[in-house]
C-alpha cells in the first residue's frame, strides 16, 4: 500500500509530531557537561537543592541558588522564570521571564544550557 495525503503512515506521524523541548548542559560549573535533559509539561525547577527527579539539580557549580529557576512547558510555548538574586540570563541578557527560543543560551550561575526544540 503507498502512502499518500489520506493514509496515516509512519512518515506521516512523524511529520506531526511536536518536538520534544530540551536543555543540555554543555558547561557546569567548572566542567565541560554532557547533561541533556527532556523537559515535560508544566513546571522543571533548576538549581542546587532541587528535587533530581522531578527538576534539574546542579551541585557542580556553587553559584547556582537553591532554586535558580523554572523552565515553564505550556503546549508548544516555553519559557524561563528567573527566582534567584543573582539573576538569570538569556543569550547573555539577564531576563525575569522569557520565552525560549531554539539554540538560546541559558546561564545559571557559572553553568551554561542550549535550549533545544528536539525533532520527535
Amino acid at each position: 500500500m503507498r502512502e499518500d495525503e489520506t493514509t496515516m503512515g509512519p512518515s506521516a506521524a512523524r511529520a506531526k509530531a511536536a518536538p520534544r523541548p530540551t536543555l543540555r548542559f554543555v558547561f557546569s560549573g567548572a566542567a565541560p557537561s554532557t547533561e541533556q535533559h527532556a523537559l515535560r509539561p508544566g513546571t522543571t525547577l533548576v538549581g542546587r537543592s532541587v528535587d533530581s527527579v522531578l527538576g534539574i539539580k546542579i551541585e557542580t557549580d556553587p553559584r547556582v541558588s537553591r532554586e535558580h529557576a523554572a523552565i515553564v512547558v505550556d503546549g508548544e510555548r516555553v519559557r524561563v522564570v528567573n527566582q534567584s538574586q543573582h539573576g538569570t540570563l538569556r543569550n547573555g541578557a539577564r531576563v525575569e521571564d522569557a520565552v525560549l527560543d531554539d539554540g538560546d543560551v541559558l546561564q545559571l550561575g557559572d553553568s551554561f544550557a542550549v535550549f533545544r526544540l528536539v525533532p520527535a
